[in-house]
């Protein structure tokens, strides 16, 4: 045998970002064309969506759900721990809400702007629209979540209520709204653990920063099964929509698309570009896995613990500033 192919290195294998994006277009050309070839209503569709699909994509996020508050609070505390001065943290998040605001104002503008332009509802029948909404329309869930955000509370109020009074209690809601409540307890803790002479504090911080990295390697483990579970998600959704309701609702869907593309190769480009000082295109290679995650979830949730993983590994951002800035992000 050649003595070159005996020193050669061993071939790597698909990228993950890779396999989530055959994932992603499998299951979504796997989806359509069993819903063009035998209809959403098919018992042998419905039987693979609720039996196999379905639970494939549910077990993919669920995995990453049960990781995000341990992962969101040790990462926040350290954070915040690492960054040390309170004022320095204020200054941080100063910066980080201006930044979130302009681009967040940028992002609505944009979506006014062209949907008042183009329109996108104005083409479909009304009677398609009404049959659309009965088949596809929000769930029971959704109607209940818009319901209650019309009986929004007082600001003060909310302010108020962002304080827990038993942090493990929200945290075990913390994915049905108890999120910012626990967040704001590990901002708090943060600081004050900042401010504790560090010989004391050693032990705390030695057992956070292990919960992270445990937290942490989970999250690789279950991003193994990330084109499975992506490849499940876009089947249910392409097999029970089916390409039919795309082409009914095709002008509404071209406005997002374009509004998206707008948002991130204009706005987020120069963004990354005059203010972070990057190259816009290194950039989003570095964070691919990132966005393939988030479009196929549709979930920030589902999508931090990538995104750590990304700014760490890919972007070497300071892990103080990308932990305190993501989880509170």
């Amino acid at each position: 045998m050649d003595d070159s192919s005996a020193t050669r290195a061993p071939r790597r294998g698909m990228p993950r970002h890779t396999q989530i994006f055959v994932g992603l277009v499998l299951g979504a050309a796997c989806g359509g064309a069993a819903q063009a070839l035998f209809g959403s209503n098919h018992v042998g569709v419905l039987w693979l969506v609720r039996n196999v699909a379905q639970p494939l994509g549910q077990v993919f996020l669920r995995l990453i759900f049960m990781i995000v508050v341990p992962l969101l609070v040790s990462a926040l505390i350290l954070g915040v721990a690492e960054i040390g001065d309170a004022r320095k943290v204020g200054r941080v998040g100063a910066r980080s809400l201006v930044l979130t605001l302009l681009l967040s104002g940028i992002a609505v503008a944009l979506a006014l702007v062209l949907v008042n332009l183009l329109q996108p509802g104005a083409g479909i029948d009304p009677a398609r629209r009404d049959e659309l909404m009965a088949i596809y329309g929000a769930p029971a869930a959704a109607r209940e979540s818009v319901a209650n955000a019309e009986r929004a509370k007082p600001l003060m109020q909310a302010l108020v209520e962002i304080i827990p009074r038993n942090p493990l209690a929200e945290a075990v809601n913390a994915l049905d709204g108890g999120l910012l409540s626990v967040m704001f307890f590990a901002l708090v803790f943060g600081i004050a653990l900042a401010s504790v002479d560090r010989t004391v504090v050693a032990p705390l911080k030695a057992v956070l920063e292990a919960v992270l990295a445990v937290s942490l390697r989970v999250i690789d483990m279950v991003m193994r099964m990330a084109p499975v579970g992506v490849f499940g998600l876009m089947f249910s959704t392409s097999a029970v929509l089916g390409v039919d309701a795309l082409l009914a609702l095709g002008r509404y869907v071209f406005v997002v698309l374009l509004a998206l593309a707008i948002h991130q190769f204009v706005t987020y480009s120069a963004a990354i570009r005059f203010i972070a000082g990057r190259d816009p295109r290194r950039f989003f290679a570095d964070i691919r896995t990132v966005m393939l995650t988030a479009f196929a979830t549709s979930s920030s949730n589902a999508t931090l613990p990538t995104a750590l993983r990304a700014a760490a590994d890919n972007l070497r951002l300071p892990r103080d500033i990308s932990t305190f800035v993501l989880t509170v992000g």
